[in-house]
């Protein structure tokens, strides 16, 4: 934790020497690129030698600051034992390792090999779903059909998506997605779908099966999701 803070107030203070070319640079990249991330948040390690854990550290302490809006001054009067507890003695809520990671996964999903230009990954947007539309819908068994996720506005940074399709009668969406979501009705091109800073609107394409033997209808709820849910209904038609 301690670690964590020294190198936060070092970027915020000192940031000409901290980041340009020659110069250690952004920290958090043995964290971020974990997969998967181990939580120091609930848990401490007690010295300044484990990059690990003071990246993590760093990306929670920017998430106070600038996701959640506390000063330093807060984030560092409020300190409790570990980042956890300072999370419970800013806001009066439990469960800050759940809330970080389900925000953060949205945008840099554990897997890919992140090269931050800063270790102040935040504010991430959200509320920035508009809609998800299919076309065409209905669509003939084994014949394609597309996904576009519209946004309420253009995003500032590459935004991921992720997405699903599931039956349709399968009940309440678990979320976090479930890895490999699937129906026998459709599939997806890709679980998740990338946004690019400046764009309003993505998509992606979906493939329907043939049903054996044929039926008259069948149905597949394709999800999308960042932060909100936004959920469209594709009919099937024999």
């Amino acid at each position: 934790m301690g670690e964590a803070l020294s190198e936060v107030c070092e970027a915020l203070l000192h940031p000409d020497g901290y980041y340009p070319p020659g110069n250690i640079g952004p920290r958090i990249g043995n964290w971020l690129n974990s997969s998967p991330r181990p939580n120091w948040i609930d848990n401490v390690e007690p010295t300044d030698q484990h990059a690990v854990s003071y990246g993590c550290g760093m990306v929670f302490i920017y998430y106070l600051k600038d996701q959640l809006g506390y000063s330093m001054k807060d984030i560092i009067t409020k300190a409790g034992t570990s980042l956890a507890q300072t999370y419970t003695n800013l806001t009066g809520k439990t469960g800050a390792w759940a809330a970080f990671t389900t925000l953060l996964d949205l945008r840099y999903p554990p897997g890919p090999n992140y090269s931050p230009t800063s270790d102040d990954l935040f504010p991430i947007e959200i509320g920035i779903l508009d809609s998800l539309a299919l076309f065409p819908d209905p669509v003939g068994g084994g014949s394609p059909s597309r996904g576009t996720v519209t946004l309420q506005k253009a995003v500032t940074t590459d935004t991921t998506v992720t997405l699903a399709v599931i039956n349709s009668n399968s009940g309440p969406v678990p979320l976090p997605l479930p890895a490999g979501s699937s129906s026998p009705v459709a599939s997806i091109s890709t679980p998740t779908l990338t946004i690019k800073a400046g764009s309003t609107s993505g998509s992606f394409n979906i493939q329907t099966t043939k049903a054996t033997p044929p039926t008259k209808t069948r149905t597949a709820t394709i999800v999308a999701v960042a932060v909100e849910t936004k959920y469209a209904l594709l009919t099937v038609n024999e």
